[in-house]
């Protein structure tokens, strides 16, 4: 079997069963308020009239969201491109080296490091998809054959991206294709986690309701242990309009950050909360250690409301559209995408 690499970015394997994306998705929205052009092209005077022109730049700010859309889109298909075929470059040259073809290189270094799928992880997968429609109720073991070989297909292509890196690591090799970036204001009162001089900032915009934000909390935990000094995380807020407890667990983690609990309950109602009802959001600060007399001041207070309203427009004018949606030095990742996806950019963006 002849195995080859994506970008980390789609590197996710989606489960065949699954009817959606690893993302929560915004209903559609108005128009995002403009970016302006900039750059040596953007004042160039695209059309004129009686008493008036319209510039490349004008004409930019009626498009901004499609034209970052194109422009991250490009980026993604180039790099794909690269990866893939730099990847078999290495691949052949390493076979070359070792006197052994491709597809014993690939059967040793890739195949037979895929651990089979644990019963845990079986038994897991199941129970987060048996409700699914397609699933059409059956029970397990009809469709254990489409599980196994679903984790078997996604621990190969893991240990594939994890190969990727030891080769470009043993070789040397350094990716000069520059990503498309935006740069996103931080409001001063962000919360934030690490050092504030790191050479690495995430920005997360988060929806505490989607189940999405809840899978990807554990790789960003994975990605603050690993790089622990070097990146920074800032968190901001996006809480879907059709997700109506969302706001409120905003509202309820900025209310513990005030009482130095932010980071705390933010993981908390990732990772312990079901319904997000008033008493499971208060449980889990007092949980957390809060004050509850002073939580609940705040709680039943709309201090954090227009911040709230804020984080939302701003998250639009920067074209995002999901749940999780980070952008790592500016570089958007959206979806609960696994570590290595993490790793590979930061990494990239470690070594510049």
């Amino acid at each position: 079997m002849r195995l080859h690499s994506s970008s980390a970015r789609t590197a996710a394997l989606l489960l065949p069963l699954c009817l959606a994306a690893a993302a929560c998705a915004a209903e559609p929205q108005a128009k995002a308020a403009p970016t302006p052009a900039t750059g040596s092209g953007a004042s160039t005077v695209v059309a004129e009239g009686p008493g008036f022109r319209v510039t490349l730049a004008d004409v930019d700010k009626e498009i901004v969201g499609p034209l970052a859309e194109l422009r991250d889109k490009e980026y993604e298909l180039r790099r794909m491109a690269l990866d893939k075929l730099t990847l078999d470059k290495l691949i052949d040259a390493e076979a070359k080296a070792r006197g052994v073809t491709r597809e014993a290189l690939l059967a040793a270094e890739v195949e037979a490091k895929v651990p089979a799928p644990a019963a845990a992880e079986v038994d897991a997968l199941y129970e987060q998809n048996k409700n699914n429609p397609r699933l059409g109720n059956q029970p397990k073991a009809a469709v254990l054959p489409q599980i196994e070989r679903f984790l078997r297909q996604r621990g190969a292509q893991e240990r594939m991206e994890a190969y990727r890196g030891e080769l470009f690591r043993k070789h040397g090799v350094k990716i000069a294709l520059d990503p498309p970036r935006t740069a996103i204001p931080l409001p001063a009162a962000a919360p934030s986690l690490g050092p504030a001089d790191a050479r690495v900032t995430i920005v997360q915009f988060t929806d505490y309701q989607c189940p999405f934000c809840k899978r990807a909390q554990q790789t960003v935990d994975e990605v603050m242990a690993k790089y622990a000094g070097k990146v920074r995380l800032v968190s901001l807020d996006y809480p879907l309009d059709f997700h109506t407890r969302a706001p409120f667990a905003s509202k309820a983690s900025h209310c513990a950050g005030e009482q130095g609990k932010f980071w705390e309950l933010h993981r908390a109602l990732l990772l312990e909360a079901s319904d997000l009802s008033d008493a499971e959001i208060r449980g889990l600060a007092l949980k957390q250690g809060v004050d509850g007399a002073k939580f609940d001041a705040c709680y039943a207070s709309e201090r954090y409301e227009e911040q709230i309203r804020k984080s939302l427009a701003e998250a639009a004018y920067y074209g995002v559209s999901s749940t999780p949606t980070f952008f790592i030095n500016g570089r958007k990742i959206a979806g609960a995408l696994p570590f290595s996806a993490f790793a590979q950019i930061i990494d990239e963006e470690l070594a510049r």
